[in-house]
C-alpha cells in the first residue's frame, strides 16, 4: 500500500522494503499426493482389427459402397488361368477357409451380400451347402427334376422303334446320364452353375490331347468317332474361368458368351462342355458370377439365418419359462454384512434348490419367507417358427410339404394346388435348366454307340403328376367308351385300339402284342340283329 503511495507522489517509500519481500526465483511446482483409493485403472485398449472389421460391416451395410467390387470377377483355385493368358484371375487359399466357419460367414452379415446383392464367393457357398436346410432346398429340387427322368419315343414302325427305344435307353443307362444330371442340378443349386465336361478320350497330360480339347467338336461322325465317348465328369465352377470373349459387340451371338474356359490352366472349348445355369444374372454382373447363375443357397442365406436365429430364441426362451423368486430377509447382505451373512444366504438358496422340486418338499419361513413363480407366456411361438420355415418354403418355392414334411394348414388342407403349382415349377426348371444339354448328351451318345443319331426318335420328360388308382379306373373306362362308341360308327377298328392299348403304360394291356389278334369265338346263328348291347360296359346305340 505504501508503495501505490508513493506512485501517486512521486517520492520514495517512506520505510525500506524488508528482505522478505524481495522477488523470489520461479520454482517448480509440486503436485499434492493423492492416497491411492484402489487399484489404477488402465485406458481402454480397443484392438485395430476389431476396428477394421467394424468398418467392414459397416461398409456392408451401404454405408460405403465399393461399386467396382461389385463387377468384379470371383475368385477361384490357384492354376485355374495359367499365367500369360491374359490378365490373372483373383486367386484364393484353399487351405484354410474352413479354418474360422463363423468369421467367414459373419463377413456375409451385411443387408447386401445377404439379400444377394453381392456374391459372397465360391468358399462361402462350399460351407453353405453344409446346412441342413439349404441342402433340402437344392436337394429336393434337383431330385424332384429327375425323379421320373425322361421316356423315349419313336415315329416309325412299332416294332422297328421299340427296339431302338431299348438300345438307347440301355445306353444312357450305361453313362449314367440320369445320375449325371442330378449332380449337375445339386451344383446349380449350390453354386449357380457348373458344367459337364464330354470326355472322348483325349490325354489331356499330353501336349496332343491339350491341343485337341481346345478345338471345337461338331455332331457330326467324323469327329464324335463310334465308341470315342467315355462318359460325363463334373467340374464345379471354382475350378473354371472364361477365356478372353466378347464383350464389345451386342449384336454378335457370341456376346458375353465365352467360346472357351479355363479348366485347371487347360483350355477347353466351350463345345465340350455342357453350360448348366440356372437364375440367370444381367449381362454387367455375368462376369462376377463367373458366367454362371445367381445360387439358391446365396438367396436362401438371409432367410435361413433368420430362422436359425429365431430356432435358437425359441429354445432358450422355453429353457427358461418358468422363474422361481424366493423371496427372503436380506437386510442384512444389502447393507453390507459380513462373509457369515452372505454364506447363509447361498445357504438358503441351496437348500430351497433341493428341496423345492416337483417330488420334494419346499420349505419356507412362514413370517420372513414366500416364494413366486413367474411364467414367460409362450403363445404364439409356434406360429412365428411355421411363419419363419414358410419364408423357406416360399424361397425357393417348394410346398411344405415337400421340403419340410409339415401338413399344409387354412383353405387348401389337402394341399392339392400346392403340388400343382409345385410340378409346374419343377417342369420350368427341366425346360430352362436341362433341355438343350439333354438333347445334345443324347446325340453325343448315339453317335458313339451307333455312329448316327436316329431323327425318328423323341424324348420328353414324364410328367411329375400321379394319377390314384380310383383316377386310372375312371379313365380307362371312359376311354373304353369312346372306343365302343367310335367302333359303333366305324370310325375305329379293333387293331386301332389295340395299338393304342399298347403304347398306353396306364392301359393296364401295354405288354400285349399288337400283331398277335385273338380268334373271335364261333357265336354260331340265330342271333337277332335288334338285340341290345348288354354287357357290362353298358348299352351303346
Amino acid at each position: 500500500m505504501f508503495d501505490k503511495a508513493r506512485t501517486f507522489l512521486r517520492g520514495v517509500p517512506l520505510l525500506q522494503a524488508s528482505p522478505s519481500r524481495l522477488p523470489l526465483a520461479p520454482q517448480d511446482r509440486v503436485e499434492p499426493h493423492w492416497p491411492d483409493v484402489g487399484p489404477r485403472r488402465a485406458g481402454l485398449k480397443i484392438s485395430p482389427n476389431i476396428v477394421e472389421q467394424l468398418a467392414a460391416q459397416d461398409s456392408a451395410r451401404g454405408a460405403g459402397i465399393d461399386w467396382r467390387a461389385k463387377f468384379s470377377p470371383p475368385e477361384v483355385a490357384p492354376g485355374t488361368v495359367p499365367k500369360g493368358d491374359g490378365a490373372a484371375a483373383p486367386q484364393v487359399a484353399m487351405d484354410s477357409v474352413c479354418d474360422n466357419l463363423a468369421a467367414t460367414l459373419g463377413q456375409c452379415g451385411g443387408f447386401n451380400q445377404v439379400s444377394g446383392v453381392d456374391f459372397i464367393g465360391y468358399a462361402a457357398l462350399s460351407l453353405l451347402s453344409q446346412h441342413p436346410l439349404i441342402r433340402a432346398m437344392v436337394e429336393t429340387l434337383a431330385d424332384e427334376m429327375t425323379r421320373k427322368w425322361i421316356e423315349f419315343g419313336g415315329q416309325g414302325s412299332e416294332e422297328s422303334d421299340a427296339k431302338r427305344v431299348q438300345a438307347l435307353q440301355a445306353s444312357t443307362e450305361k453313362f449314367k446320364l440320369k445320375q449325371a444330371f442330378n449332380r449337375a442340378a445339386k451344383k446349380t443349386g449350390y453354386f449357380g452353375g457348373c458344367m459337364l465336361y464330354i470326355d472322348l478320350g483325349d490325354d489331356t497330360r499330353t501336349p496332343q490331347g491339350l491341343a485337341e480339347v481346345a478345338t471345337p467338336i461338331t455332331l457330326d461322325p467324323a469327329k464324335i468317332r463310334k465308341g470315342s465317348f467315355k462318359g460325363f465328369r463334373m467340374i464345379e465352377p471354382i475350378n473354371c474361368y472364361p477365356a478372353p470373349y466378347n464383350a464389345d459387340n451386342p449384336l454378335a451371338p457370341d456376346y458375353y458368351q465365352p467360346t472357351a474356359y479355363f479348366v485347371q490352366g487347360r483350355k477347353v472349348h466351350a463345345s465340350r462342355l455342357l453350360h448348366f445355369v440356372q437364375n440367370e444374372p444381367p449381362i454387367l454382373l455375368k462376369p462376377a458370377y463367373n458366367f454362371f447363375g445367381v445360387p439358391l443357397a446365396q438367396m436362401a442365406l438371409d432367410y435361413v439365418d433368420r430362422f436359425d436365429t429365431v430356432r435358437i430364441s425359441v429354445a432358450k426362451l422355453i429353457k427358461r419359462f418358468s422363474t422361481s423368486i424366493l423371496q427372503t430377509d436380506m437386510s442384512q447382505v444389502l447393507n453390507g454384512g459380513n462373509y457369515d451373512d452372505t454364506s447363509s444366504l447361498k445357504a438358503r438358496a441351496l437348500m430351497w434348490s433341493l428341496l423345492g422340486s416337483n417330488e420334494g418338499l419346499l420349505v419356507l419361513d412362514k413370517e420372513m419367507e414366500d416364494f413366486v413363480q413367474v411364467n414367460t407366456p409362450l403363445a404364439g411361438l409356434g406360429d412365428i417358427v411355421s411363419q419363419q420355415l414358410e419364408l423357406l418354403a416360399a424361397i425357393s418355392r417348394t410346398p411344405a410339404v415337400k421340403l419340410l414334411g409339415i401338413s399344409p394348414k387354412g383353405f387348401n388342407a389337402t394341399g392339392e394346388y400346392d403340388e400343382a403349382n409345385w410340378y409346374d415349377h419343377v417342369s420350368s426348371q427341366q425346360g430352362i435348366v436341362f433341355a438343350d444339354n439333354l438333347d445334345r448328351a443324347i446325340k453325343i451318345i448315339q453317335l458313339s454307340e451307333t455312329g448316327v443319331i436316329d431323327k425318328d426318335l423323341t424324348h420328353r420328360f414324364v410328367p411329375l403328376h400321379e394319377q390314384t388308382e380310383m383316377e386310372k379306373a375312371t379313365v380307362r373306362k371312359t376311354n373304353a367308351d369312346t372306343f365302343a362308341l367310335y367302333f359303333d360308327r366305324g370310325v375305329l377298328s379293333n387293331e386301332e385300339e389295340r395299338v393304342r392299348l399298347a403304347a398306353d403304360a396306364d392301359s393296364g394291356y401295354d405288354s400285349i402284342d399288337v400283331d398277335n389278334l385273338p380268334v373271335p369265338p364261333d357265336i354260331g346263328t340265330g342271333i337277332d340283329d335288334d338285340d341290345k348291347d348288354t354287357d357290362r360296359g353298358g348299352a351303346v346305340s
